[in-house]
């Protein structure tokens, strides 16, 4: 029982609450996920190929699959949470005869996807004992049969029976080895296949599995795609269409402006649609002529169709689905809310915003991958992007934003630019702080107007409202710049390294110390320096840092000031920071079970809950979740048990309001909401979610908003206490069972939550129906 005078300190509060009413509580418009829930990122704008059905038009991006409801024009999202096998789409195709949609898959997975949404996996290809990769390329049906087009050959499929038939792993070398598929056909009776050796070709009344009965095209080369239409076999060759058959072949006279791109049947076979990067042709085959049916600048048009109905859709690998209107005059886009990138560098979150960065650097040499995408914000459960890709206005070109930080003084959000320099954003007016600008002293790598080379590598703000920037392999100056505040004046710190040039990364300690990550290309380790120009490198060796490896590739710092260290050979601390520019120092190996704390893993990202816990993110063992000392592991994330897109983690970030853990991985980005957020002095919003629970609810009941580390109980209307706990920061969790285990039973319970001293005070209430 609750104790009396924990009754009658809330007393007073039970009794208002049962005076006063609900005050909407069981239906607040609260739309983030659950707590313990994943959701996806992907990005819907990089549509990459199409198929019609008769009530559908599907699209298909890297890691998922919507499509257009021709009859609601709503779209609807597939991904490997809604029921998709995997990963990666590579082949797309659909069985009239079936109705089932036949999804192929970089890894050989195969889905059938049947009208009503019903998903059957086939895995056998995947399973296969296959040397070297098992991609499905294109997908070609007749019949009964589909014929797999796959990076190690020919596979033919049972569509009714959902099972393979019969391959050809042998297709090359006059049967002697393995060759690539990548597109294939039928006329009339002979099979047609685009292979790394040619076009080869073999009557179906013979048989496909010995190579030797294999016939090869040698008067055709330099083929990209092949399909049947009007009676005839036609290829594209770059901008040109052929057709013929066997070895005999000749030139429509149809020339495209650029390389085709894609050939889709059109008007029951006797037309064709092509898709080439910024144009989409119908070809009249019956008369031989050509139509451009629709061209632009600056897009990227992947696959194009003409429906039933005679409407052109396209797939735009920057602006997704997309049908042309106004008798083919204007384009409407049919895009799912997303990211405009599938990966990004960093994560920043400030002010509700989670920002991601789009740009990067190659991890090995530390190349800019030149990308014109911008950064993305998600609030409000919403994401925009900005950048010279999407179109923002007045925004000056930038290539590679791979850091941010925001200046609450200033009300301004500075980005670096790893090719460009400093890119600022205050309320809605862009700025670019380089090489040219008055004050400053960064200098290019090359002096060339052609090729820009001010790679500022990352950027933070500091406890005094400084702005810190690295300026990578600036050689011929100092690589970390401030710009103190209020000043534009920049100044300069010269460090006795020859790894300087190297920083990629700063972190700033609680007493304001800098903490420089060196870049494993330049040998690693990690630079820590005062302001008044002191300086210290640690490395290996004993006393002098004590790392378990030179490759430095994260430094996090935590709620209580200590530092947070991934390197190629698992995840260290220090403690004190504030002590290691003198005497002896030595990061500490957090053990668990006898053993140091995923030695044998490259820790490629660390980031801090409202708890003070460790989320891990490493390159090859997904996420690790470890408890405020790391101690002791809590969680571990993978493909195998979760909806991460891949293994490899690239970064982290919280939102410290909700507690959602956004993760780029190299495959797409997706996020998890975990049961801590950032704690206050008092309770402020605080949420109880979901509220009413719901049966089919199977989560954590969340409560939000408390005061930091608050002692929160749960009890019914009585009194009785059903369950007790301390906040992880700012957020409870409860799983609506009692001491005994037992489920909750429907009704409505009482929470109460407190800090240590019984100032800071909440009283709510949260409604469970079974």
């Amino acid at each position: 029982m609750v104790s009396i005078y924990f009754m009658k300190k809330y007393s007073i509060l039970i009794l208002l609450i049962l005076i006063l009413g609900w005050n909407n509580a069981f239906s607040q418009p609260y739309k983030d996920i659950p707590v313990g829930t994943w959701r996806m990122h992907f990005a819907y704008n990089q549509a990459l190929t199409l198929e019609e059905t008769p009530s559908r038009i599907y699209t298909t991006t890297a890691n998922s699959l919507f499509y257009f409801d021709k009859k609601s024009t709503e779209l609807t999202s597939f991904t490997k949470m809604d029921g998709l096998s995997g990963l990666n789409i590579t082949a797309l195709r659909y069985s009239p005869a079936h109705k089932l949609l036949v999804v192929g898959y970089a890894d050989g997975l195969l889905d059938f996807i049947a009208d009503d949404g019903t998903i059957t996996i086939l895995s056998d290809i995947r399973r296969a004992s296959i040397i070297g990769s098992k991609q499905i390329n294109n997908i070609t049906i007749q019949g009964d049969y589909a014929y797999l087009s796959t990076a190690f050959g020919l596979v033919v499929l049972n569509i009714a029976k959902k099972e393979i038939k019969e391959s050809n792993t042998m297709l090359g070398n006059s049967g002697t080895s393995q060759i690539a598929v990548s597109n294939s056909a039928l006329l009339r009776d002979t099979l047609y296949c685009l292979t790394s050796e040619g076009l080869k070709y073999i009557s179906l009344s013979k048989n496909i599995l010995n190579t030797t009965l294999w016939s090869v095209s040698s008067s055709v080369s330099n083929v990209s795609n092949i399909i049947t239409a009007n009676n005839k076999l036609y290829l594209s060759q770059n901008n040109n269409l052929l057709t013929g058959s066997g070895n005999r072949w000749s030139n429509t006279g149809l020339y495209m402006n650029y390389n085709i791109r894609s050939m889709k049947l059109a008007n029951n076979g006797t037309g064709l649609v092509l898709a080439e990067y910024n144009n989409v042709y119908y070809a009249d085959l019956t008369n031989n002529t050509s139509t451009q049916i629709y061209a632009t600048s600056n897009q990227n048009f992947n696959d194009a169709l003409l429906d039933a109905t005679g409407k052109y859709w396209i797939a735009d690998g920057w602006k997704g689905l997309r049908t042309l209107t106004n008798n083919n005059a204007e384009i409407q886009n049919y895009t799912i809310n997303s990211p405009y990138e599938d990966a990004c560098q960093r994560f920043y979150y400030y002010n509700g915003k989670m920002v991601a960065m789009y740009g990067g650097y190659d991890l090995g040499i530390n190349a800019p991958l030149t990308k014109t995408t911008g950064y993305g914000v998600f609030e409000n459960n919403e994401w925009k992007s900005y950048g010279a890709a999407e179109g923002t206005p007045n925004m000056p070109y930038v290539q590679d934003l791979v850091s941010a930080a925001y200046s609450a003084k200033d009300n301004t959000l500075y980005f670096a630019s790893f090719s460009h320099g400093i890119l600022t954003l205050k309320d809605t007016s862009y700025g670019l702080i380089n090489h040219q600008t008055a004050g400053s002293q960064f200098v290019e790598i090359l002096n060339d107007p052609n090729y820009p080379t001010l790679r500022i590598s990352d950027i933070k703000v500091d406890n005094n409202n400084n702005l810190w920037a690295v300026s990578y392999l600036q050689s011929q100056k100092p690589a970390i710049h401030t710009k103190p505040n209020g000043s534009d004046q920049w100044k300069t710190f010269y460090f006795n390294s020859s790894q300087e040039q190297f920083v990629l990364d700063i972190e700033i300690a609680d007493n304001n110390d800098k903490w420089l990550r060196v870049s494993p290309r330049g040998g690693g380790s990690i630079i820590v320096f005062n302001d008044a120009g002191v300086s210290r490198q640690l490395t290996t060796t004993t006393n002098i840092g004590g790392l378990p490896d030179g490759s430095v590739y994260c430094i996090t710092k935590d709620l209580e000031g200590s530092m947070w260290v991934g390197t190629g050979k698992g995840m260290v601390v220090f403690d004190n920071p504030s002590t290691v520019l003198s005497g002896s120092v030595n990061a500490r190996l957090p053990i668990i079970d006898g053993r140091p704390v995923l030695e044998t893993d490259v820790v490629s990202a660390i980031a801090i809950d409202g708890g003070n816990r460790k989320w891990v993110g490493t390159r090859t063992n997904g996420i690790w979740l470890f408890d405020a000392d790391c101690q002791k592991a809590l969680a571990h994330f993978y493909t195998e048990n979760s909806p991460l897109p891949s293994d490899n983690i690239m970064a982290l970030g919280i939102n410290a309001s909700t507690g959602e853990l956004f993760v780029s991985t190299d495959k797409g980005i997706c996020s998890y909401r975990t049961t801590a957020t950032a704690g206050t002095e008092t309770h402020e919003n605080v949420k109880i979610f979901p509220n009413p629970v719901k049966p089919d609810f199977e989560g954590y009941v969340a409560i939000s908003g408390l005061v930091n580390n608050a002692t929160v109980k749960i009890t019914d209307v009585s009194g009785k206490l059903m369950y007790e706990t301390t906040a992880q920061g700012g957020t409870a969790t409860w799983n609506k069972k009692n001491y005994t285990g037992a489920e909750a039973e429907s009704g409505v319970y009482l929470v109460f939550s407190s800090d240590d001293t019984g100032e800071q005070k909440f009283v709510g209430k949260v409604m469970v129906v079974k």
